[in-house]
């Protein structure tokens, strides 16, 4: 992945090499690179997993110190302002390196939480403190405790997994009960037989409803 001039040509290996190391000098004598620190902590740093040449491996590390800050504190204040800080053609070439080089925005996501982890145990001890308050206050301290210590565990947060029914197994269903059901069909008549039948015994249950008129005769 080469350089270009000014002119839009693209320069040969030891121009793309002097200037790389040009633009380097540039950086590094400037006092307006907040991120400076960690830039030469990481140009310290061997990456094993790197194999560009040398003379280009500063430009990653300025990319994962700059990534590093915060983005309201950043400066330059844009991929592409910062792309060409380094001699990059913009933000493009930039992306380049980052689709080439992934470890890049792993370190950068890893430096960002790095704060939050060496604060970790001071946060820890202070959400203790607070659960450990006899006061209805502290309650969200007391049930996230619970909650991190796996002692509780809302209804709500049970997931029930649902389970969508296709068409294949409604028809599946359909002929099983078709199959039961043809089962049990030779146990009673056709349908006219069946009709019939329950008239005969619906007849038959209003007869045995209907008043006695001679029992009542002789109870008179």
């Amino acid at each position: 992945m080469g350089a270009k001039k000014e002119t839009g040509d693209w320069m040969d290996p030891l121009e793309a090499q002097d200037h790389s190391l040009s633009m380097q000098e540039q950086l590094e004598d400037s006092d307006q690179v907040p991120w400076r620190g960690d830039y030469d902590a990481l140009l310290s740093e061997g990456w094993d997993w790197y194999d560009g040449p040398d003379w280009n491996r500063w430009r990653l590390a300025a990319y994962v110190a700059w990534a590093s800050c915060p983005a309201d504190r950043r400066q330059p204040a844009t991929y592409d302002e910062f792309a060409r800080l380094v001699g990059w053609g913009g933000a493009q070439q930039l992306r380049k390196y980052r689709n080439l080089f992934p470890q890049l925005d792993q370190m950068v996501r890893e430096n960002l939480l790095e704060p939050l982890f060496a604060r970790r145990a001071r946060v820890l001890e202070t959400l203790c403190a607070l659960a450990e308050e006899p006061d209805y206050k502290t309650f969200k301290d007391r049930e996230l405790f619970l909650k991190l210590t796996r002692l509780y565990q809302p209804s709500q947060d049970v997931n029930l997994t649902a389970r969508a029914i296709t068409a294949d197994q409604v028809a599946q269903a359909e002929a099983q009960a078709r199959a039961e059901l043809d089962e049990w069909a030779p146990e009673f008549g056709g349908e006219e037989e069946d009709r019939e039948a329950f008239q005969e015994y619906d007849a038959e249950a209003q007869d045995c409803a209907e008043p006695d008129e001679d029992s009542d005769a002789d109870l008179e």
